[in-house]
Protein backbone atom coordinates (compact mmCIF):
# COMPACT_ATOMS: atom_id res chain seq x y z
CA UNK A 1 0.00 0.00 0.00
CA UNK A 2 2.87 2.39 0.73
CA UNK A 3 4.20 1.76 -2.78
CA UNK A 4 0.85 2.82 -4.26
CA UNK A 5 0.76 6.05 -2.30
CA UNK A 6 4.41 6.72 -3.19
CA UNK A 7 3.59 6.30 -6.89
CA UNK A 8 0.71 8.73 -6.66
CA UNK A 9 2.87 11.25 -4.77
CA UNK A 10 5.34 11.27 -7.65
CA UNK A 11 2.50 11.95 -10.08
CA UNK A 12 1.19 14.72 -7.88
CA UNK A 13 4.62 16.34 -7.60
CA UNK A 14 4.23 17.71 -11.12
CA UNK A 15 1.22 19.67 -9.87
CA UNK A 16 0.64 22.04 -7.02
CA UNK A 17 -2.51 20.01 -6.31
CA UNK A 18 -3.54 16.46 -7.20
CA UNK A 19 -4.52 15.94 -10.87
CA UNK A 20 -8.06 15.04 -9.84
CA UNK A 21 -8.41 18.39 -8.10
CA UNK A 22 -7.43 20.07 -11.34
CA UNK A 23 -10.07 18.00 -13.12
CA UNK A 24 -12.71 19.00 -10.56
CA UNK A 25 -11.82 22.66 -10.97
CA UNK A 26 -11.84 22.39 -14.77
CA UNK A 27 -15.35 20.93 -14.94
CA UNK A 28 -16.62 23.44 -12.39
CA UNK A 29 -15.32 26.37 -14.42
CA UNK A 30 -16.39 24.89 -17.75
CA UNK A 31 -19.96 24.25 -16.60
CA UNK A 32 -20.34 27.72 -15.10
CA UNK A 33 -18.84 29.54 -18.10
CA UNK A 34 -20.87 27.44 -20.57
CA UNK A 35 -24.23 28.20 -18.95
CA UNK A 36 -23.45 31.92 -18.78
CA UNK A 37 -22.35 31.92 -22.42
CA UNK A 38 -25.39 29.86 -23.45
CA UNK A 39 -27.73 32.53 -22.16
CA UNK A 40 -25.68 35.57 -23.19
CA UNK A 41 -22.91 35.73 -25.81
CA UNK A 42 -23.21 32.32 -27.42
CA UNK A 43 -21.99 28.81 -26.68
CA UNK A 44 -19.02 27.03 -28.21
CA UNK A 45 -15.73 25.29 -27.53
CA UNK A 46 -14.17 28.71 -26.93
CA UNK A 47 -15.41 28.27 -23.33
CA UNK A 48 -12.56 25.79 -22.83
CA UNK A 49 -10.00 28.62 -22.97
CA UNK A 50 -11.08 30.56 -19.85
CA UNK A 51 -11.73 27.24 -18.06
CA UNK A 52 -8.17 26.03 -18.70
CA UNK A 53 -6.69 29.42 -17.79
CA UNK A 54 -8.68 29.34 -14.55
CA UNK A 55 -7.30 25.91 -13.69
CA UNK A 56 -3.73 27.13 -14.25
CA UNK A 57 -4.31 30.23 -12.12
CA UNK A 58 -5.96 28.52 -9.16
CA UNK A 59 -3.82 25.39 -9.00
CA UNK A 60 -0.61 27.42 -8.91
CA UNK A 61 -1.80 29.18 -5.78
CA UNK A 62 -3.23 26.12 -4.01
CA UNK A 63 -1.50 24.18 -1.32
CA UNK A 64 -0.56 20.51 -1.80
CA UNK A 65 -2.96 17.95 -0.33
CA UNK A 66 -2.31 15.67 2.59
CA UNK A 67 -1.94 12.06 1.58
CA UNK A 68 -4.97 10.86 3.51
CA UNK A 69 -7.07 12.86 1.07
CA UNK A 70 -5.94 10.73 -1.85
CA UNK A 71 -6.96 7.40 -3.25
CA UNK A 72 -4.55 5.18 -5.18
CA UNK A 73 -5.08 5.75 -8.89
CA UNK A 74 -5.20 2.03 -9.64
CA UNK A 75 -8.60 1.73 -7.96
CA UNK A 76 -10.11 4.45 -10.14
CA UNK A 77 -8.39 3.14 -13.25
CA UNK A 78 -9.68 -0.37 -12.59
CA UNK A 79 -13.27 0.84 -12.19
CA UNK A 80 -12.97 3.04 -15.28
CA UNK A 81 -11.57 0.14 -17.32
CA UNK A 82 -14.35 -2.19 -16.15
CA UNK A 83 -17.08 0.17 -17.30
CA UNK A 84 -15.25 0.90 -20.53
CA UNK A 85 -15.27 -2.82 -21.31
CA UNK A 86 -19.00 -2.97 -20.47
CA UNK A 87 -19.61 -0.06 -22.83
CA UNK A 88 -17.63 -1.59 -25.70
CA UNK A 89 -18.37 -5.29 -25.47
CA UNK A 90 -21.72 -5.56 -23.68
CA UNK A 91 -23.44 -2.36 -24.72
CA UNK A 92 -21.75 -2.27 -28.15
CA UNK A 93 -20.88 1.40 -27.79
CA UNK A 94 -24.37 2.53 -26.74
CA UNK A 95 -25.58 3.77 -23.37
CA UNK A 96 -28.54 1.45 -23.74
CA UNK A 97 -29.42 1.63 -20.07
CA UNK A 98 -29.51 5.39 -19.93
CA UNK A 99 -32.35 7.85 -20.17
CA UNK A 100 -32.57 10.24 -23.08
CA UNK A 101 -32.72 13.40 -20.96
CA UNK A 102 -29.17 14.71 -21.44
CA UNK A 103 -28.64 13.78 -25.13
CA UNK A 104 -32.12 15.10 -26.00
CA UNK A 105 -31.50 18.37 -24.16
CA UNK A 106 -28.01 18.69 -25.66
CA UNK A 107 -29.35 18.29 -29.21
CA UNK A 108 -31.60 21.31 -28.63
CA UNK A 109 -28.71 23.47 -27.45
CA UNK A 110 -27.03 25.03 -30.43
CA UNK A 111 -25.36 28.39 -29.96
CA UNK A 112 -27.73 29.33 -27.15
CA UNK A 113 -29.64 27.46 -24.45
CA UNK A 114 -33.32 27.44 -25.51
CA UNK A 115 -36.36 28.18 -23.39
CA UNK A 116 -38.47 25.37 -24.89
CA UNK A 117 -38.04 22.07 -26.72
CA UNK A 118 -39.24 23.55 -29.99
CA UNK A 119 -39.62 22.61 -32.79
CA UNK A 120 -40.55 19.19 -31.35
CA UNK A 121 -42.43 20.24 -28.23
CA UNK A 122 -43.57 23.59 -26.92
CA UNK A 123 -42.86 22.76 -23.29
CA UNK A 124 -40.39 24.58 -21.01
CA UNK A 125 -36.72 23.58 -21.17
CA UNK A 126 -36.51 22.74 -17.47
CA UNK A 127 -33.71 20.16 -17.40
CA UNK A 128 -30.55 21.51 -15.61
CA UNK A 129 -28.49 23.10 -18.39
CA UNK A 130 -24.98 22.49 -17.00
CA UNK A 131 -24.16 19.04 -18.39
CA UNK A 132 -26.19 19.31 -21.65
CA UNK A 133 -24.34 22.54 -22.47
CA UNK A 134 -20.90 20.87 -22.37
CA UNK A 135 -22.20 17.73 -24.09
CA UNK A 136 -23.46 19.91 -26.91
CA UNK A 137 -20.04 21.51 -27.35
CA UNK A 138 -18.12 18.23 -27.56
CA UNK A 139 -20.73 16.58 -29.78
CA UNK A 140 -20.36 19.54 -32.14
CA UNK A 141 -17.01 18.17 -33.35
CA UNK A 142 -18.66 14.94 -34.52
CA UNK A 143 -18.76 12.67 -31.45
CA UNK A 144 -22.22 11.08 -30.86
CA UNK A 145 -24.24 12.76 -28.14
CA UNK A 146 -24.76 9.56 -26.19
CA UNK A 147 -21.02 8.76 -26.16
CA UNK A 148 -20.17 12.22 -24.80
CA UNK A 149 -22.86 12.00 -22.11
CA UNK A 150 -21.67 8.53 -21.14
CA UNK A 151 -18.06 9.73 -20.85
CA UNK A 152 -19.05 12.64 -18.62
CA UNK A 153 -21.06 10.23 -16.47
CA UNK A 154 -18.00 8.00 -16.07
CA UNK A 155 -15.93 11.01 -15.00
CA UNK A 156 -18.62 11.86 -12.46
CA UNK A 157 -18.66 8.30 -11.11
CA UNK A 158 -14.89 8.21 -10.62
CA UNK A 159 -14.86 11.66 -9.03
CA UNK A 160 -17.64 10.58 -6.68
CA UNK A 161 -15.75 7.46 -5.56
CA UNK A 162 -12.50 9.39 -5.17
CA UNK A 163 -14.23 12.14 -3.23
CA UNK A 164 -15.82 9.77 -0.72
CA UNK A 165 -12.50 8.04 -0.06
CA UNK A 166 -10.86 11.42 0.41
CA UNK A 167 -13.69 12.45 2.73
CA UNK A 168 -13.27 9.32 4.85
CA UNK A 169 -9.52 9.83 5.17
CA UNK A 170 -9.88 13.49 6.06
CA UNK A 171 -12.76 13.10 8.49
CA UNK A 172 -10.99 10.50 10.58
CA UNK A 173 -7.38 11.56 9.75
CA UNK A 174 -6.53 7.99 8.84
CA UNK A 175 -5.12 6.40 5.69
CA UNK A 176 -6.50 3.03 6.85
CA UNK A 177 -10.03 4.40 7.03
CA UNK A 178 -9.64 5.92 3.56
CA UNK A 179 -8.54 2.59 2.07
CA UNK A 180 -11.32 0.73 3.92
CA UNK A 181 -13.91 3.19 2.57
CA UNK A 182 -12.60 2.64 -0.96
CA UNK A 183 -13.08 -1.10 -0.54
CA UNK A 184 -16.59 -0.72 0.88
CA UNK A 185 -17.66 1.53 -1.98
CA UNK A 186 -17.27 -1.40 -4.34
CA UNK A 187 -20.17 -3.07 -2.55
CA UNK A 188 -22.41 -0.02 -2.79
CA UNK A 189 -24.94 -0.35 -5.56
CA UNK A 190 -26.30 3.18 -5.79
CA UNK A 191 -23.49 5.06 -7.63
CA UNK A 192 -23.03 2.27 -10.17
CA UNK A 193 -26.76 2.01 -10.67
CA UNK A 194 -26.96 5.77 -11.24
CA UNK A 195 -24.28 5.48 -13.90
CA UNK A 196 -25.82 2.53 -15.72
CA UNK A 197 -29.30 4.10 -15.62
CA UNK A 198 -28.01 7.33 -17.17
CA UNK A 199 -28.03 9.78 -14.24
CA UNK A 200 -24.91 11.45 -15.64
CA UNK A 201 -25.70 14.99 -14.49
CA UNK A 202 -26.39 13.82 -10.94
CA UNK A 203 -23.13 11.84 -10.83
CA UNK A 204 -21.02 14.71 -12.12
CA UNK A 205 -22.66 17.04 -9.61
CA UNK A 206 -22.00 14.61 -6.75
CA UNK A 207 -18.45 14.01 -7.99
CA UNK A 208 -17.74 17.74 -7.89
CA UNK A 209 -19.50 18.63 -4.65
CA UNK A 210 -17.93 15.86 -2.57
CA UNK A 211 -14.54 17.54 -3.15
CA UNK A 212 -15.74 20.90 -1.84
CA UNK A 213 -17.12 19.91 1.57
CA UNK A 214 -13.72 19.06 3.09
CA UNK A 215 -12.43 22.07 5.07
CA UNK A 216 -9.06 23.13 3.71
CA UNK A 217 -7.41 25.98 1.88
CA UNK A 218 -9.39 25.61 -1.31
CA UNK A 219 -9.65 28.87 -3.28
CA UNK A 220 -11.97 27.45 -5.92
CA UNK A 221 -14.61 25.80 -3.75
CA UNK A 222 -16.97 28.79 -4.09
CA UNK A 223 -16.84 28.41 -7.87
CA UNK A 224 -17.56 24.72 -7.52
CA UNK A 225 -20.77 24.96 -5.51
CA UNK A 226 -22.41 27.06 -8.21
CA UNK A 227 -21.35 24.58 -10.89
CA UNK A 228 -22.84 21.72 -8.86
CA UNK A 229 -26.20 23.49 -8.76
CA UNK A 230 -26.07 23.96 -12.53
CA UNK A 231 -25.32 20.24 -12.97
CA UNK A 232 -28.09 18.95 -10.72
CA UNK A 233 -29.93 20.71 -7.84
CA UNK A 234 -30.33 17.40 -5.98
CA UNK A 235 -26.54 16.95 -6.00
CA UNK A 236 -26.25 20.42 -4.48
CA UNK A 237 -28.78 19.48 -1.79
CA UNK A 238 -26.98 16.22 -0.92
CA UNK A 239 -23.62 18.00 -0.78
CA UNK A 240 -24.98 20.80 1.39
CA UNK A 241 -26.45 18.32 3.89
CA UNK A 242 -23.17 16.38 4.00
CA UNK A 243 -21.18 19.54 4.60
CA UNK A 244 -23.43 20.93 7.32
CA UNK A 245 -23.92 17.64 9.18
CA UNK A 246 -20.30 16.48 9.13
CA UNK A 247 -18.47 19.80 9.52
CA UNK A 248 -21.08 22.35 10.55
CA UNK A 249 -20.58 24.41 13.71
CA UNK A 250 -22.49 27.26 15.32
CA UNK A 251 -19.47 29.48 14.95
CA UNK A 252 -18.96 32.78 13.18
CA UNK A 253 -16.44 31.35 10.70
CA UNK A 254 -18.67 28.49 9.52
CA UNK A 255 -21.76 30.70 9.25
CA UNK A 256 -19.71 33.12 7.15
CA UNK A 257 -18.59 30.29 4.85
CA UNK A 258 -22.17 29.04 4.57
CA UNK A 259 -23.46 32.46 3.53
CA UNK A 260 -20.61 32.89 1.05
CA UNK A 261 -21.41 29.52 -0.55
CA UNK A 262 -25.06 30.51 -0.86
CA UNK A 263 -24.21 33.88 -2.42
CA UNK A 264 -21.64 32.41 -4.82
CA UNK A 265 -24.06 29.67 -5.88
CA UNK A 266 -26.78 32.21 -6.59
CA UNK A 267 -24.49 34.45 -8.65
CA UNK A 268 -22.91 31.64 -10.69
CA UNK A 269 -26.26 29.96 -11.38
CA UNK A 270 -28.12 33.26 -12.01
CA UNK A 271 -28.71 32.70 -15.77
CA UNK A 272 -30.27 29.30 -15.11
CA UNK A 273 -32.26 30.62 -12.13
CA UNK A 274 -33.60 33.53 -14.19
CA UNK A 275 -34.39 31.61 -17.37
CA UNK A 276 -35.39 28.18 -16.05
CA UNK A 277 -36.16 28.01 -12.35
CA UNK A 278 -38.18 31.21 -11.85
CA UNK A 279 -40.47 30.64 -14.87
CA UNK A 280 -40.82 27.05 -13.69
CA UNK A 281 -41.82 28.07 -10.16
CA UNK A 282 -44.29 30.73 -11.28
CA UNK A 283 -45.88 28.63 -14.01
CA UNK A 284 -49.60 28.45 -13.27
CA UNK A 285 -49.79 25.08 -15.01
CA UNK A 286 -47.52 23.48 -12.41
CA UNK A 287 -48.97 21.99 -9.27
CA UNK A 288 -47.51 23.74 -6.26
CA UNK A 289 -47.45 20.74 -3.96
CA UNK A 290 -46.97 17.17 -5.16
CA UNK A 291 -49.97 14.99 -4.44
CA UNK A 292 -49.90 12.98 -1.23
CA UNK A 293 -49.72 9.25 -1.77
CA UNK A 294 -48.94 6.44 0.62
CA UNK A 295 -47.47 3.98 -1.83
CA UNK A 296 -45.15 1.06 -1.14
CA UNK A 297 -44.81 0.47 -4.89
CA UNK A 298 -42.92 3.73 -5.34
CA UNK A 299 -40.60 2.97 -2.46
CA UNK A 300 -39.70 -0.58 -3.49
CA UNK A 301 -37.30 0.48 -6.28
CA UNK A 302 -35.28 2.42 -3.73
CA UNK A 303 -35.14 -0.59 -1.42
CA UNK A 304 -33.84 -2.81 -4.19
CA UNK A 305 -31.44 -0.15 -5.45
CA UNK A 306 -29.73 0.06 -2.08
CA UNK A 307 -29.01 -3.66 -2.00
CA UNK A 308 -27.59 -5.86 0.73
CA UNK A 309 -24.24 -4.13 1.16
CA UNK A 310 -25.45 -0.96 2.94
CA UNK A 311 -27.44 -3.06 5.40
CA UNK A 312 -24.32 -5.04 6.31
CA UNK A 313 -22.32 -1.83 6.45
CA UNK A 314 -24.86 -0.34 8.85
CA UNK A 315 -24.41 -3.31 11.19
CA UNK A 316 -20.64 -2.89 11.06
CA UNK A 317 -21.01 0.82 11.73
CA UNK A 318 -23.25 0.08 14.73
CA UNK A 319 -20.69 -2.37 16.06
CA UNK A 320 -18.01 0.27 15.57
CA UNK A 321 -20.00 2.69 17.71
CA UNK A 322 -20.62 0.10 20.42
CA UNK A 323 -16.99 -0.97 20.64
CA UNK A 324 -15.90 2.67 20.92
CA UNK A 325 -13.14 2.74 18.35
CA UNK A 326 -10.52 5.42 19.19
CA UNK A 327 -11.11 6.97 15.76
CA UNK A 328 -14.84 7.45 16.37
CA UNK A 329 -15.46 10.15 18.96
CA UNK A 330 -18.86 10.77 20.54
CA UNK A 331 -19.37 13.90 18.43
CA UNK A 332 -18.58 12.13 15.16
CA UNK A 333 -20.79 9.20 16.08
CA UNK A 334 -23.73 11.57 16.66
CA UNK A 335 -23.07 13.33 13.34
CA UNK A 336 -23.03 10.01 11.45
CA UNK A 337 -26.27 8.91 13.13
CA UNK A 338 -27.87 12.23 12.18
CA UNK A 339 -26.71 11.79 8.58
CA UNK A 340 -28.11 8.26 8.54
CA UNK A 341 -31.41 9.52 9.94
CA UNK A 342 -31.77 12.22 7.28
CA UNK A 343 -31.35 9.55 4.64
CA UNK A 344 -34.11 7.49 6.24
CA UNK A 345 -36.39 10.55 6.31
CA UNK A 346 -35.72 10.92 2.59
CA UNK A 347 -36.66 7.29 2.14
CA UNK A 348 -39.90 7.91 4.06
CA UNK A 349 -40.68 10.73 1.63
CA UNK A 350 -40.83 8.17 -1.19
CA UNK A 351 -43.85 6.68 0.56
CA UNK A 352 -45.65 9.98 1.13
CA UNK A 353 -44.68 12.04 -1.92
CA UNK A 354 -43.51 9.68 -4.71
CA UNK A 355 -43.55 12.42 -7.37
CA UNK A 356 -41.15 14.62 -5.39
CA UNK A 357 -38.35 12.18 -6.31
CA UNK A 358 -35.85 13.69 -3.87
CA UNK A 359 -36.28 10.82 -1.41
CA UNK A 360 -34.24 8.42 -3.48
CA UNK A 361 -31.38 10.93 -3.69
CA UNK A 362 -31.33 11.56 0.06
CA UNK A 363 -31.14 7.83 0.70
CA UNK A 364 -27.55 8.10 -0.49
CA UNK A 365 -26.78 9.94 2.77
CA UNK A 366 -27.60 6.84 4.81
CA UNK A 367 -25.27 4.78 2.64
CA UNK A 368 -22.45 7.29 3.07
CA UNK A 369 -22.92 7.35 6.84
CA UNK A 370 -22.85 3.54 6.92
CA UNK A 371 -19.66 3.42 4.84
CA UNK A 372 -17.87 5.93 7.05
CA UNK A 373 -18.82 4.06 10.22
CA UNK A 374 -18.00 0.64 8.79
CA UNK A 375 -14.65 1.90 7.46
CA UNK A 376 -13.70 2.87 11.00
CA UNK A 377 -14.60 -0.62 12.20
CA UNK A 378 -12.52 -2.30 9.47
CA UNK A 379 -9.53 -0.01 10.08
CA UNK A 380 -9.69 -0.76 13.80
CA UNK A 381 -10.27 -4.52 13.46
CA UNK A 382 -7.61 -5.01 10.78
CA UNK A 383 -4.91 -4.18 13.33
CA UNK A 384 -5.60 -7.57 14.92
CA UNK A 385 -6.77 -9.42 11.81
CA UNK A 386 -4.75 -8.31 8.79
CA UNK A 387 -6.76 -10.52 6.40
CA UNK A 388 -10.00 -8.68 7.18
CA UNK A 389 -9.74 -5.95 4.48
CA UNK A 390 -9.16 -8.61 1.83
CA UNK A 391 -12.14 -10.60 3.06
CA UNK A 392 -14.36 -7.52 2.98
CA UNK A 393 -13.04 -6.65 -0.48
CA UNK A 394 -13.96 -10.11 -1.73
CA UNK A 395 -17.43 -9.87 -0.22
CA UNK A 396 -18.02 -6.43 -1.75
CA UNK A 397 -16.89 -7.59 -5.18
CA UNK A 398 -19.24 -10.58 -4.98
CA UNK A 399 -22.14 -8.33 -3.97
CA UNK A 400 -21.34 -5.92 -6.81
CA UNK A 401 -20.94 -8.38 -9.67
CA UNK A 402 -23.72 -10.69 -8.54
CA UNK A 403 -26.26 -7.88 -8.48
CA UNK A 404 -29.08 -8.78 -10.86
CA UNK A 405 -30.10 -5.12 -10.93
CA UNK A 406 -26.72 -3.95 -12.19
CA UNK A 407 -26.42 -6.82 -14.66
CA UNK A 408 -29.84 -5.96 -16.06
CA UNK A 409 -28.92 -2.30 -16.42
CA UNK A 410 -25.62 -3.16 -18.12
CA UNK A 411 -27.38 -5.38 -20.65
CA UNK A 412 -29.98 -2.72 -21.34
CA UNK A 413 -32.99 -1.36 -19.47
CA UNK A 414 -34.13 1.25 -22.00
CA UNK A 415 -33.07 -0.51 -25.18
CA UNK A 416 -30.83 -3.28 -26.46
CA UNK A 417 -27.67 -2.84 -28.54
CA UNK A 418 -29.54 -4.35 -31.48
CA UNK A 419 -32.31 -1.74 -31.17
CA UNK A 420 -29.76 1.05 -30.91
CA UNK A 421 -27.85 -0.18 -33.97
CA UNK A 422 -31.07 -0.45 -35.97
CA UNK A 423 -32.00 3.13 -35.09
CA UNK A 424 -28.58 4.45 -36.16
CA UNK A 425 -28.66 2.57 -39.48
CA UNK A 426 -32.19 3.77 -40.18
CA UNK A 427 -31.18 7.39 -39.55
CA UNK A 428 -28.29 6.96 -41.98
CA UNK A 429 -30.63 5.55 -44.64
CA UNK A 430 -33.31 8.22 -44.06
CA UNK A 431 -31.48 11.27 -42.69
CA UNK A 432 -34.42 13.65 -43.21
CA UNK A 433 -36.99 11.59 -41.33
CA UNK A 434 -38.60 13.55 -38.49
CA UNK A 435 -41.64 11.58 -37.31
CA UNK A 436 -40.94 7.85 -36.96
CA UNK A 437 -42.86 5.20 -35.03
CA UNK A 438 -40.36 2.70 -33.63
CA UNK A 439 -42.53 -0.28 -32.74
CA UNK A 440 -40.17 -1.96 -30.31
CA UNK A 441 -39.82 -2.15 -26.50
CA UNK A 442 -36.98 0.41 -26.54
CA UNK A 443 -38.84 2.90 -28.74
CA UNK A 444 -37.84 6.00 -26.76
CA UNK A 445 -34.11 5.33 -26.94
CA UNK A 446 -34.39 4.33 -30.58
CA UNK A 447 -35.86 7.75 -31.33
CA UNK A 448 -32.88 9.34 -29.62
CA UNK A 449 -30.34 7.35 -31.62
CA UNK A 450 -32.22 8.11 -34.86
CA UNK A 451 -32.42 11.85 -34.00
CA UNK A 452 -36.19 11.81 -34.47
CA UNK A 453 -39.09 13.01 -32.34
CA UNK A 454 -40.01 10.40 -29.71
CA UNK A 455 -43.68 9.43 -29.67
CA UNK A 456 -43.43 8.02 -26.17
CA UNK A 457 -42.12 11.12 -24.45
CA UNK A 458 -43.04 9.86 -20.98
CA UNK A 459 -40.51 7.03 -20.93
CA UNK A 460 -37.78 9.03 -22.66
CA UNK A 461 -37.36 11.13 -19.50
CA UNK A 462 -36.17 14.15 -21.41
CA UNK A 463 -37.35 16.52 -18.70
CA UNK A 464 -37.35 16.51 -14.93
CA UNK A 465 -39.52 13.90 -13.28
CA UNK A 466 -41.05 16.56 -11.04
CA UNK A 467 -42.33 18.45 -14.08
CA UNK A 468 -43.60 15.30 -15.78
CA UNK A 469 -45.49 14.11 -12.72
CA UNK A 470 -46.94 17.42 -11.55
CA UNK A 471 -47.35 19.67 -14.57
CA UNK A 472 -50.77 20.47 -16.05
CA UNK A 473 -49.20 22.35 -18.99
CA UNK A 474 -51.60 21.88 -21.97
CA UNK A 475 -48.83 20.90 -24.39
CA UNK A 476 -47.41 18.41 -21.93
CA UNK A 477 -50.83 16.84 -21.47
CA UNK A 478 -51.11 16.42 -25.25
CA UNK A 479 -47.65 14.82 -25.41
CA UNK A 480 -48.46 12.51 -22.51
CA UNK A 481 -51.74 11.39 -24.08
CA UNK A 482 -49.98 10.71 -27.38
CA UNK A 483 -47.39 8.58 -25.57
CA UNK A 484 -50.05 6.62 -23.70
CA UNK A 485 -51.90 5.90 -26.95
CA UNK A 486 -48.65 4.83 -28.64
CA UNK A 487 -47.84 2.41 -25.80
CA UNK A 488 -51.37 1.01 -25.99
CA UNK A 489 -50.89 0.32 -29.71
CA UNK A 490 -47.55 -1.34 -29.01
CA UNK A 491 -48.94 -3.53 -26.23
CA UNK A 492 -52.06 -4.61 -28.15
CA UNK A 493 -50.14 -5.04 -31.42
CA UNK A 494 -53.00 -3.28 -33.17
CA UNK A 495 -51.87 -3.02 -36.80
CA UNK A 496 -55.01 -1.17 -37.90
CA UNK A 497 -54.42 1.46 -35.19
CA UNK A 498 -51.18 2.62 -36.78
CA UNK A 499 -53.12 4.96 -39.05
CA UNK A 500 -53.86 7.06 -35.95
CA UNK A 501 -50.19 7.97 -35.59
CA UNK A 502 -48.97 11.20 -37.16
CA UNK A 503 -45.72 9.77 -38.56
CA UNK A 504 -43.80 9.38 -41.81
CA UNK A 505 -42.37 5.90 -41.26
CA UNK A 506 -42.93 2.73 -39.23
CA UNK A 507 -39.89 0.78 -38.03
CA UNK A 508 -41.13 -2.55 -36.72
CA UNK A 509 -39.27 -5.02 -34.54
CA UNK A 510 -40.75 -8.27 -35.83
CA UNK A 511 -40.00 -9.94 -32.48
CA UNK A 512 -42.46 -7.58 -30.79
CA UNK A 513 -44.94 -6.53 -33.49
CA UNK A 514 -46.53 -8.24 -36.50
CA UNK A 515 -45.59 -7.32 -40.07
CA UNK A 516 -47.88 -5.03 -42.02
CA UNK A 517 -50.09 -6.77 -44.57
CA UNK A 518 -50.25 -5.56 -48.16
CA UNK A 519 -47.28 -3.26 -47.61
CA UNK A 520 -43.81 -3.42 -49.08
CA UNK A 521 -40.86 -2.79 -46.74
CA UNK A 522 -38.41 -0.08 -47.78
CA UNK A 523 -35.60 -1.02 -45.38
CA UNK A 524 -34.47 -4.05 -43.37
CA UNK A 525 -31.91 -4.78 -40.64
CA UNK A 526 -31.82 -7.90 -38.48
CA UNK A 527 -35.36 -8.28 -37.07
CA UNK A 528 -36.30 -4.69 -37.98
CA UNK A 529 -38.38 -3.72 -41.02
CA UNK A 530 -39.30 -0.18 -42.11
CA UNK A 531 -42.39 0.98 -44.02
CA UNK A 532 -43.37 4.34 -45.42
CA UNK A 533 -46.80 5.46 -44.25
CA UNK A 534 -47.59 6.75 -47.69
Amino acid sequence: MRLLFSLQSRIDSAFRVAPIDSLVLFFSLWVGISVWAGYTVGLGLWTLIPAILGVIFFTRSAAPLHRVEKIPLFILLSIGLAFLLIFIFIQNGFDVSADTAIPFAAEHIRQFIPHTYLPEFNVPFVYPAGVPSIVSQIAGVGIPFHVVAWGIGLVGLLLFLHGLVRLAGNYFSSVSVAVAAGILLLGLRLPFQSFLSGEYALLLGLGLVIHFIIPRQNPHSLLGWGAVFLCHPYAFLVGMILWVVLYGKLEKEFIKQFLLVGLATFIISLPSVWNQILPFLFDASLARVPPFSLSLIHALPFIFSVGLAPILLSLLALHSAVTSSPLLSREKMIRLLLLFGIGLVGFLMTFLYPTLVVGGKLLLLSSIAAILGAAVWIAHASRKQSFLPLAVLGACLVLLFSSSTLVGLAIGSKSTPDEAQAAVLFSEAFPHAERVAFLSPGAGKMSQYAHTTPLDAVTTHYMTTFFRENSTHPEWNRIKNEGERFNEILETRCVSCLEELDVEYYVINTHAFPLLENANPIWKYSSFVAYSKE
